[in-house]
């Protein structure tokens, strides 16, 4: 099978760099590659290292010229050799992060990009970091790399399926240069991922460590013979190309700590993180739940988050948090509470007239399509967000009846594992419900209450239990006391991590949710019955008809109905249903909230 990268990695008596190297080849976090390893007939211990580490890894390949020949042959050999559809340069003296193809090859599909380079930071000749890096154009074109810009060759990777090979021009220097002018004939365009992916290392050794001045003459060379300009024109730009290296060597060549603070950031959210603090409601949940499941696909550094926690309490500061938020990041999601939508969307949209950024709302809650509705002016604050994700069909739908067409869903999710075991039903005369929510009035914690009682006064025998977890909301603790008060079949069992939400479900036969909560989304608790395997019996409230297929994998009855949920309940005393296998498709169901199918929901939309 054809590997997807081919490295083209020319040497010549490399014995104290080419270890170092090839190990930040192997190192890397895509794995489908071949290093194509051409020896220009060094004399020193170069070739027993390479064939070292060839013993133990067969990606590594070597070539040995016969004649020699210079770094074009080296490289023409190692292309004509190369049989992967992405082709990577990498002298055997510099370095690779280790995540530099992954990235690279991931920006260059999903943009469909056929040429594409990075920025590089400097070493040593001992390996040292120098602290400065080497910042690149953002876009490079062939008029663009003939007045003197140029692109590190260790970063450049290009698509031979689109491109093809081109042979490299067999002259002594600024064959790499003239390479790259090729394939700009070609592709008219390639663009940066803006990251340093490599270092350059800086050696008397190496070809290109001599000074700029001296290869004036290589330079009127190449374009006289490679690009066949008339002698004029060469020299044209044999002097531009060196005036315009000295005007950007002060701009390109910045110290690492001034890169790192100018650097765009990937990614920027805007949500109630509670850094710090316990707390399980549905908004902290899923924000601090899709900034982890980004950390997994970025790095911690493509990612920028601005926590809303108490807010009110420091407007100003979020304020300035928000303006450095939309300058830094080239995306930003924001996933705002009710109150927090009226300020948050208005000011963003106003902020990006400025900037252009890339807008993404993802909803926490089934709440947005009424308030909308009664707060017309939010549209066309709306309306600029480049999309906001939705947790259900029918949120889209009422959405796009107001004028808002940049609707789509991303569904809530949960970072848990699925439960691998079956339940049992068989032979059981007794059961155990849970609630699992905040404990407040709306969420039906007292139908909750009075639906298993109901059922056990039917049966005239204890035949149900209720344990209740959640925190419980100030303004509801005396009335939720009151009612467990005498209660012998209802208890309150205090508040668990969501992360553990699996753990007790599992324990329990079935989930009971009678809530009518306007702000009710798609509930987080039904994923957790889902990943649990715990039937869940709720009110057919807001969107839980979405989530939940009565009979199937779980239970719905009429929204404040305690007499049907009641009959349900009964129901499944009188083994009407086959419990198995709604547990079972409980389990099947839970494979759509998970996280690596649910992401994809809002990375499409991430530029």
């Amino acid at each position: 099978m054809k590997p997807l990268v081919s490295i083209i990695t020319p040497v010549y008596n490399c014995e104290d760099t080419i270890g170092e190297t090839i190990e930040s080849v192997l190192n890397q976090t895509l794995s489908d590659f071949e290093m194509l390893i051409v020896d220009d007939i060094s004399n020193d211990k170069t070739i027993d290292i390479i064939k070292k580490y060839q013993k133990q890894d067969k990606r590594i390949k070597l070539f040995i010229l016969k004649e020699k020949g210079g770094a074009a042959s080296a490289r023409n050999k190692a292309l004509k050799e190369a049989s992967g559809q992405y082709i990577a340069f990498l002298d055997g003296d510099d370095l690779w992060v280790s995540d530099k193809l992954e990235k690279q090859i991931k920006f260059m599909q999903e943009n469909n990009i056929y040429f594409s380079y990075a920025d590089y930071a400097y070493i040593d000749y001992n390996g040292q970091k120098m602290g400065i890096c080497r910042k690149c154009p953002k876009k490079m074109s062939y008029f663009r790399m003939l007045l003197g810009d140029s692109v590190g060759c260790l970063t450049v990777i290009y698509d031979s399926k689109r491109v093809g090979k081109i042979e490299i021009p067999n002259i002594e220097k600024r064959n790499d240069y003239a390479l790259w002018c090729q394939i700009l004939k070609k592709v008219k365009i390639g663009y940066k991922y803006n990251d340093i992916l490599a270092y350059y290392r800086k050696s008397e050794k190496s070809l290109s460590s001599g000074r700029k001045i001296s290869l004036l003459k290589y330079h009127y060379q190449m374009h006289r013979k490679i690009n066949k300009f008339n002698p004029i024109l060469s020299l044209f730009f044999t002097i531009t190309n060196v005036f315009n290296y000295f005007i950007n060597k002060n701009i390109r060549e910045i110290s690492l700590k001034k890169y790192q603070k100018k650097k765009k950031i990937k990614i920027g959210i805007l949500g109630h993180f509670a850094n710090g603090v316990d707390l399980n409601d549905g908004q902290t949940v899923k924000t601090r739940n899709l900034y982890e499941e980004l950390l997994k696909i970025y790095s911690e550094d493509d990612l920028f988050k601005v926590d809303t926690y108490r807010w009110k309490k420091h407007p100003f500061r979020l304020f300035l948090n928000c303006i450095s938020l939309i300058k830094k990041c080239d995306n930003v999601v924001i996933l705002p509470a009710r109150n927090g939508i009226l300020v948050f969307v208005p000011l963003l949209a106003r902020l990006n007239i400025f900037y252009n950024k890339n807008l993404i709302y993802a909803v926490v809650g089934g709440w947005l399509p009424e308030l909308v509705s009664n707060e017309k002016k939010l549209i066309k604050s709306l309306q600029r967000f480049t999309i906001i994700l939705v947790e259900t069909k029918s949120m889209k739908d009422k959405l796009e009846k107001l004028d808002l067409k940049n609707v789509d869903i991303l569904v809530n999710f949960k970072t848990l594992k699925i439960e691998s075991s079956n339940k049992s039903y068989l032979n059981k005369d007794c059961y155990k419900l849970c609630s699992f929510s905040r404990v407040i009035k709306e969420k039906g914690i007292a139908n909750a209450i009075n639906i298993t009682n109901l059922a056990n006064q039917k049966l005239g025998k204890k035949v149900y239990t209720l344990d209740i977890y959640g925190p419980i909301a100030k303004d509801y603790q005396e009335e939720f006391t009151s009612l467990l008060k005498d209660n012998k079949i209802a208890k309150y069992c205090g508040i668990i991590d969501p992360k553990e939400s699996v753990e007790l479900l599992k324990k329990y036969d079935f989930l009971i949710f009678p809530t009518y909560y306007d702000g009710e989304g798609l509930a987080g608790t039904l994923i957790d019955s889902f990943f649990s395997g715990t039937p869940a019996i709720a009110s057919n409230w807001k969107y839980n008809g979405e989530v939940i297929t009565d009979q199937k994998n779980g239970f719905l009855f009429e929204t404040k109905n305690d007499e049907e949920a009641t009959k349900i309940l009964l129901d499944i005393y009188n083994k009407k249903y086959d419990l198995e296998q709604i547990s079972k498709n409980c389990i099947m169901e839970a494979e759509k909230y998970l996280p690596v199918n649910a992401i994809k929901g809002i990375t499409k939309y991430i530029k």
